[in-house]
């Protein structure tokens, strides 16, 4: 079952509030004209809610669509991009005009060994 939101809930309202003052012509005489004006006020925001909702729907499948190029287009230009570095190699500057960093091979640094760490004794308390 389908939730259908507050809104359309009150619409629904709108509709059984100008069948009951339709039925009643006679009593309500002096509101005919504004319950047509609420029939009207409601048909056309169903037209909208319909064309909302598949407009919707359609935003979704386009999002869906947009994605999926996304992720072909990133893995065409990582494809090429990996071509550029092999033909170039890591470290030259014609990289810079593909929109990549070249990369410096430098050593890496040597680390020093860890001294132990020595405890600090803790003085006790004076009495």
């Amino acid at each position: 079952m389908s939730k259908v939101p507050d809104y359309m809930k009150r619409v629904v309202g709108w509709d059984r509030t100008t069948t009951q003052v339709g039925e009643r012509k006679e009593e309500f005489q002096h509101l005919e004209g504004h319950r047509i004006q609420l029939e009207g006020i409601s048909q056309q925001y169903k037209d909208l809610n319909t064309q909302y909702k598949a407009l919707s729907a359609t935003r979704l499948e386009l999002s869906q669509q947009m994605q999926q190029l996304f992720r072909q287009g990133e893995t065409v230009v990582n494809f090429l991009r990996t071509g550029v570095r092999t033909r170039y190699g890591l470290d030259s500057e014609q990289l810079i005009a593909f929109d990549l960093v070249p990369t410096s091979r430098r050593a890496k640094p040597i680390r020093k060994a860890k001294q132990p760490v020595v405890p600090v004794p803790v003085p006790e308390p004076a009495k």
